[in-house]
């Protein structure tokens, strides 16, 4: 099974994605930051954020693809200057949360 990591401040927020994320078949990983990968103790296939409230910046080249979560267009900047591989605007877009990490966690 593939672990797909959360990074998620909100309790409530962190489990919603983590319920969503575990009804597509991965292992959801939740944590409210994260300073190393090397931390987790497994690499996860990939990692799901929302913008402004996560800092992967700090993240080696070689991490996981990012699906980020963006909620203004200053958000989507961002997740551009960070290189996030999927980039989902705001809740309009939630819903397509399983597909992109299926997208990235599978490439």
């Amino acid at each position: 099974m593939l672990h797909v990591l959360i990074i998620e401040p909100h309790d409530e927020l962190a489990t919603a994605f983590e319920k969503v994320i575990a009804t597509a078949s991965y292992a959801p990983i939740v944590r409210r930051h994260l300073a190393s990968l090397d931390d987790l103790g497994i690499r996860p296939a990939t990692i799901v954020m929302r913008i402004g409230h996560a800092d992967v910046s700090q993240l080696p080249a070689h991490r996981p693809p990012i699906v980020a979560i963006a909620s203004s267009e200053e958000d989507v900047a961002e997740a551009s200057r960070l290189h996030c591989e999927v980039v989902l605007h705001g809740p309009g877009e939630i819903k397509r949360l399983c597909d992109a990490v299926r997208s990235v966690a599978h490439a």
